[in-house]
């Protein structure tokens, strides 16, 4: 099922207001994720994503902000026992 969005790709002309449409759908999709993922309260993913939003304010990068956080949120019950 999935091989079948590049299949169909090839028949379907995107135009700009489709494009539009998939990457508002796709950054609404990421929004509901992350404000889900907050919404359990718990402080190491939290600050997980309050430092990917820093480093993607700052450095620009979204793959090194998301592995920067994903390290940090692996990393955090161990970082928590230093402080």
């Amino acid at each position: 099922m999935r091989a079948s969005g590049p299949l169909l790709m090839k028949y379907v002309t995107l135009t700009p207001r489709r494009e539009t449409m998939l990457n508002t759908m796709a950054i609404a999709i990421l929004v509901a994720l992350v404000a889900n993922t907050a919404a359990s309260g718990n402080l190491d993913v939290i600050t997980a994503i309050i430092v990917t939003f820093l480093l993607l304010c700052v450095i620009n990068n979204i793959f090194v902000a998301i592995i920067t956080s994903m390290a940090l949120a692996a990393f955090w019950p161990y970082l928590s026992q230093l402080f």
